[in-house]
């Protein structure tokens, strides 16, 4: 979001230096942003440099998903303590004190990963997760998109809904990420274009003959069918 919007400010600063005219750019996304990667955006906004953690983390490691003997199967693992980190390396026969705090882990955080690796490599990514969990280390597999329909997590909550439209089949769709005191529904599958305008134009106290009139001028019109 910061690159478009950066991407775009150059094209208007350099119309503003030729024609002597403001432009005004704006970023609608920013203030969702700022709720999940502020860090990152007060850094954009000062011009500090960013770094790309991808699936690592900045105060703990091991941090990431780590490959199983099972092709293109991986498990995602966290290590958030230091006593957490001595019961995973004693599965994985790490025996040294060498990475017991996790400022060492983060200073060779390739070689820890390494580590984890070497050993997760020889499991099916169901062992890592059971033999973590039973040691309370936080892991869990990952699974593709088939997978999460059927996945407990989601089917104990009733996470998925479906929904039939008259241009597809039937979809399923995420959930509410939020609860209620009542149960919370969307029944109605996305509107084709202009579906309901007529009906919401009548809302807004336009007669029918206004209406009517919008179709026929083009100045409104419905695609109801594919």
């Amino acid at each position: 979001m910061f690159k478009f919007v950066s991407d775009v400010g150059i094209p208007c600063r350099t119309l503003r230096n030729i024609a002597g005219e403001a432009q005004n750019v704006r970023g609608s996304m920013l203030e969702a942003a700022i709720a999940y990667i502020g860090e990152e955006a007060i850094a954009a906004s000062l011009n500090l440099p960013l770094v790309r953690w991808g699936n690592r983390h900045p105060d703990l490691a091991p941090h990431g998903v780590f490959p199983t003997h099972n092709p293109d199967r991986w498990v995602a693992v966290v290590c958030k303590s230091d006593d957490t980190w001595r019961r995973l390396k004693s599965l994985i026969g790490f025996q040294t004190d060498k990475f017991d705090k996790c400022s060492d882990r983060l200073r060779h955080v390739d070689e820890v990963e390494e580590l984890v690796s070497s050993w997760t490599q020889t499991q099916s990514s169901d062992d890592v997760v059971k033999v973590f969990h039973a040691a309370r280390v936080s892991a869990v597999a990952v699974v593709d998109t088939l997978e999460i329909l059927a996945h407990p997590e989601f089917t104990s909550r009733n996470w998925f809904k479906k929904q039939s439209h008259p241009d597809v089949r039937d979809i399923w769709h995420s959930g509410f990420a939020w609860r209620f005191l009542t149960e919370l529904s969307a029944d109605l599958p996305p509107p084709r274009l202009g579906e309901h305008s007529a009906q919401t134009l009548a809302e807004l106290g336009y007669s029918a003959k206004r209406i009517n009139a919008l179709f026929t001028n083009d100045t409104i019109g419905t695609v109801l069918t594919r």
